[in-house]
């Protein structure tokens, strides 16, 4: 029941925040994080590079953002489907992919990413972005895993932990950064965050091969950072 309060709570905050999403990222990304989201987005999208035919998720999709890229990167060559758990942000989503135009390569869905309703084996890439620090992500990683082919690639960017707060006394270090991020949406809703260290352990016990990441140092020393993970999954 915890669980679903967590998921109740979360839907609502995105519901009211699907018409601010995009700008109120970019303000949030710069201001507390020091990072453009244009390179977060872009960073996933290209390490990710799907090819024309194949078959992409994009997990917690948004408004669609992340999925505008990929095809882009694709040349809309590719298929795209998109979940996410909050309503409003897929209908946003639709609206975006087709204003651009290439509305008929994507398929949006209202799933969870820790239960992705999907046969194994049924994608080539699967991507996620700033999203899955509201999720279970050892669950989720597990879902990316069964859901991908033989040779499939996942890519995850993420907010991290600062290894700060791993310490003896991170529970101060952590409390500067929740006051530093005060009425914030990550000081709102359910959190687990993870070091980008951590990140790297998270992916192997997954059974992902490869895992790679590109860390952006956090702004303080003691808050959080952006991590983008990737990984395969090995051939069988």
């Amino acid at each position: 029941m915890p669980q679903q309060t967590h998921i109740t709570k979360r839907i609502a905050v995105f519901e009211s925040w699907s018409t601010t999403y995009n700008q109120s990222i970019v303000d949030l990304m710069l201001k507390k994080f020091g990072v453009d989201y244009r390179d977060a987005i872009l960073g996933v999208a290209r390490k990710a590079a799907p090819k024309e035919g194949e078959d992409v998720l994009d997990i917690a999709t948004g408004t669609g953002t992340v999925a505008l890229a990929l095809a882009e990167e694709a040349d809309a060559g590719c298929r795209i489907t998109g979940i996410d758990i909050t309503q409003s942000m897929l209908d946003a989503a639709r609206r975006n992919v087709n204003a651009a135009g290439i509305g008929d390569i994507f398929e949006f869905r209202q799933a969870s990413a820790e239960e992705l309703p999907f046969a194994d084996n049924s994608y080539d890439v699967v991507t996620s972005s700033l999203a899955l620090h509201h999720t279970n992500v050892p669950s989720v990683l597990r879902e990316c895993h069964r859901v991908l082919r033989p040779g499939g690639r996942v890519v995850i960017a993420d907010v991290t932990a600062n290894k700060t707060w791993r310490s003896p006394v991170g529970a101060f270090y952590k409390l500067m950064d929740q006051l530093y991020m005060l009425g914030t949406e990550s000081n709102d809703l359910f959190c687990q965050f993870h070091t980008h260290e951590e990140w790297m352990g998270l992916m192997r016990n997954a059974k992902f091969a490869g895992v790679e990441q590109k860390f952006f140092e956090p702004k303080h020393s003691w808050s959080r950072g952006i991590v983008i993970v990737s990984g395969t999954k090995p051939s069988a």
